[in-house]
Order: structure tokens, then sequence, then C-alpha cells
């Protein structure tokens, strides 16, 4: 074996060391060690349980979430520790702007000029257009460290995701800028919301939620709550795959206390299986699954409350009974149909037939009720049910489309007479405010605002709807 002399240890920075030889830096690269989401929302939930060390994403420890399960819940990018802001907050000082702390290492590599250390620069955050700027810093020498601060306004909602990083430099008095800055990957992900979610959300925001709204319903860079709040609403009824429940209108994954009288009470506690109606599965005991798309008015109402909700958009369901029969509609999942329970006796779903054959009862079959969301803060109507109703509609021109009061006077008059002086036309099955007189603006908002108490009078009653979220 040769006799080789002992090779000195190399001084401190002067360089990288390749088996036992050192060879100087004469370019050097900026590594990112730590990213900080700064005065961020801090209630945010993954598989509805809070979010630990949420804010911070080290080089050392964080990964990126790399999982996608059938829930469709999970994305390739996504990060474990995502940031959310807001348009607008009643209690957060620092909403309409997103702010972020970055510490950078200056190492060996082959991205910058050794000349540069010592210079001023900028450091350029980018998910896609939208761009966060640093304060102007000094770009460190090798293997030291600077922590810089990046902020930038936000004024539509967005999902922030896949980052690039941009320097802005000088290199001999010459200003210049070096993009796609790191190789490494850097798994940061951002939400900007309108507002804070709705109170159901007790545990924090679910960010699966988040990523599947904005997936799937294209209000990506929004500025308007109720164009977002229409999207969703279209969405619910013609693009999520459900279907009516057309036997006899069963609900599959919203229930509700049954000791208040038809649940018409502020107290009362609505119970929404959120998970569930996204992945159109029905979670069991023992971990047991079933897939199941049928749903009723009052999954489609909770659905677009919960969705609406995890944005910051605010809403209440409005509880209308009676409906009775209802003109040709869009009825999610089925069609053109103005008998909505059509499977119940094999009938047609666009029916003409009013009533069969002595003895044979009804044939065209109706409502005895039905809900919708009202928006707390504009008081639009959305409809996942029918329609789509996505907010272009008022609440006179709602009850005219959906309503056939023609029919429902006829329907009352056979009753009538088949019941003799006992029960006239206006206390029969569809009573008088929607069957005899004429549908005001004035008398339904009065009912919307619950100025109508009787059960059987209630044109749009509002009620609380969903009180509790479930994974």
């Amino acid at each position: 074996m040769p006799n080789t002399p002992p090779i000195a240890p190399p001084s401190i920075g002067s360089g990288r060391i390749v088996g036992s030889s050192t060879i100087p830096c004469d370019k050097v690269d900026i590594k990112i060690t730590e990213v900080e989401w700064l005065e961020s929302y801090t209630r945010v939930c993954q598989q509805d349980k809070p979010i630990a060390n949420w804010k911070v994403w080290k080089s050392s420890t964080s990964m990126t979430t790399t999982q996608v399960n059938s829930d469709d819940f999970f994305y390739q990018d996504c990060s474990d520790n995502p940031a959310v802001y807001f348009i607008r907050s009643s209690s957060m000082a620092n909403h309409k702007k997103i702010k972020l702390k970055v510490r950078l290492k200056t190492v060996c590599g082959s991205a910058l000029p050794i000349s540069t250390s010592g210079n001023k620069a900028k450091l350029i955050l980018s998910f896609g257009n939208k761009k966060f700027i640093s304060n102007e810093f000094s770009l460190p020498a090798k293997d030291d460290e600077e922590s810089v601060i990046l902020e930038g306004n936000i004024d539509q909602i967005s999902w922030l995701i896949s980052p690039t990083f941009s320097l802005e430099y000088e290199d001999n008095d010459t200003a210049m800028t070096k993009n796609s800055l790191f190789s490494e990957k850097i798994p940061l992900e951002a939400f900007v919301l309108y507002d804070e979610p709705a109170k159901f959300y007790k545990k924090g925001v679910w960010v699966e939620v988040l990523r599947f709204l904005f997936k799937n319903t294209d209000i990506n860079n929004d500025q308007d709550t109720v164009v977002s709040a229409g999207k969703i609403a279209k969405y619910c009824h013609s693009e999520h795959g459900m279907v009516y429940e057309a036997v006899n209108g069963k609900s599959s994954y919203f229930s509700f206390d049954f000791h208040i009288p038809y649940f018409m009470d502020e107290s009362n506690k609505g119970e929404f299986e959120l998970r569930g109606y996204l992945s159109k599965t029905k979670y069991g005991l023992f971990g047991s699954t079933k897939k199941k798309n049928i749903v009723n008015c009052y999954d489609q109402a909770a659905a677009v409350q919960s969705l609406c909700g995890a944005l910051g958009i605010i809403s209440k369901w409005i509880y209308m009974k009676p409906v009775g029969y209802i003109k040709t509609t869009n009825l999610v999942g089925i069609g053109s149909c103005n008998n909505p329970f059509y499977k119940s006796n094999n009938s047609n779903k666009v029916e003409s037939r009013l009533f069969g054959k002595p003895g044979e009862g009804t044939i065209r079959m109706a409502f005895d009720n039905h809900v919708f969301v009202r928006l707390k803060e504009t008081g639009i109507i959305l409809d996942a049910t029918i329609g789509p109703y996505i907010g272009d509609k008022s609440v006179l021109e709602y009850a005219n489309e959906v309503l056939d009061i023609k029919v429902n006077f006829k329907f009352n008059q056979r009753i009538a007479k088949i019941l003799g002086a006992r029960t006239p036309p206006e206390e029969s099955v569809y009573p008088k405010p929607l069957t005899e007189l004429p549908l005001t603006l004035e008398a339904i908002e009065k009912s919307f605002k619950g100025k109508y108490k009787g059960h059987e009078h209630t044109r749009g009653y509002p009620l609380k709807g969903v009180s509790k979220i479930v994974w």
C-alpha cells in the first residue's frame, strides 16, 4: 500500500468535501431549511383531528402528502402543514394578507456566483400568478443562514399549492433573476377563504373538504360569495352523481332530533355525515362501508350548507310546508319530473294524471315538505334538489317556479268534495296559504322571518339545519 501523506482538514467554509479531497466553492445554492406561515388561522383539521405543528415546514421532518385513497380526499403534492387565511374576518386582524417567514442557508452549488454573497436580494414565492415577495436582504455567505419575511395581499379565494421560488439579486452591479431556484420540492399549501368557517366545524375546518371544493367546483379565484355558493349548489345537484330517493323521500346522510315537533326550532340538532356524502359511502360499525348515492332534500341542503360553511359562507335552511304538487323541474339525478315519488306507484316521472280510477287514489305524487338554503349575508336562495337554484332567483320567483298552485287547489277541491262540508278547501290537505290565495313577496318574506309559527302555514320557516358534521 503506498505511503501517502495525510490530508489536512479543511477550514470551515472553505468548500465541499468529495471523498478525501476539498473542492473550493466557485458557486453557491440557496437552500430553504424552514417555512413558517405567520398570522394564519389556527383551527385546521385533517381526518377530523387538529393538525399538530400545522404552520411550520422543516426540510428535515416534513413530507409531502402522497396518499390518494377512494374518498378522493387526499392528493399528491399536498402538504401535511397547510395554512388558512381569509379575505375578511370579524375576529382576526390579519385578513387580506398572507405572510411567511422563510429561513435560508447558503451551501455549495451551481446556482449563483460566489461573489454575490453579501449583495442585496429579494426572494419571490409564486403560486401560479400569485406572488409573495420578501423584504430586501443581504445574501448570506457560505454556510450562513438568514430569515426573510414574504407577504402579499389577497382578494380572491384560492388554493395555493406547488410553489416555485425565484431570486432577484445583484451581481457586479447588474440586476439578475434566478428562476426555479430550488431543485428540492417544497410541499407548501395554503387556502384563502372568504371568512371564518361555520360553527359546526367545531374542531377546525377540514382540509379534505377544502381540497375537495377547490378541485371539483371551479371556485378558485372567486371574489363573490353568491357566485361560489351557486357553483357549490350546481355541483351538488348536477355533478356529484346523487339521485333523488323516489320511493318515499328518505334521507341517507342527514338526521335530526324528533323530540321537537317538525324540528322547527333553533335548538334542534341536525347531524350530517359530510365525509360519507362526499365519498358517496355509508360508513357503518366496525369499518363497514356501502356505496350510496341516494339522497333527499335534507341531504342536499345539508351538503350545500356544510360546503359553503367551509369557505366562511354562512347559511340557514328554509323549511317549506306545505308544498304539495310541484311543476316540472330538474330533480337531482332524475331529470325532468313533476312526480317526485313515481317509484312508489310505478307512475311516470312527468305525470299528467292527478287521480286514477275510482279506488286507485292519486297517481301524481306531491311533496309534503321541502328544505333549501338561504344565505345569511345576502338572503339568496340555493336549492340542489330541484333546479338547481344557484342564487339567481328571488324568493317570489323561486316559489312561483316550483309550486304548482293550480293543481294543489284542484286537489283540495276534490278532497273537500269527498269529505263533504267537514273540510273546506282552505283547511284540507294543502291549506289556504298555498292554494287559493296568490303568492306575494310580503307573505313569503313574513314566513321566512318566522312570522307564521304553525307548521301547516310555513311557506318558508328558517331553521338552523346542520349543527354537527360527522367524519
